[in-house]
């Protein structure tokens, strides 16, 4: 599984929840489905290190997320 996260700039969006754990990275073009059923496509990925206050240091994707 792979951590990461999700976030759009469309302002209708802004209080979906969206997945945090990926079991592939997405490609542009997939669809990311929010808890309330919404979905937007995928724009771009950033791969990146993270280190969170779970002490999990590691590999961790940002999706940006558009119509």
């Amino acid at each position: 599984m792979i951590k990461g996260g999700c976030f759009t700039n469309l302002d209708g969006y802004l209080g979906e929840e969206w997945p945090r754990v990926f079991a592939a990275v997405p490609q542009k073009g997939d669809w990311i489905k929010s808890r309330s059923g919404r979905m937007l496509k995928v724009v771009s990925i950033t791969h990146k290190v993270c280190i969170d206050d779970d002490n999990y240091a590691g590999p961790y994707i940002e999706v940006e997320l558009h119509k």
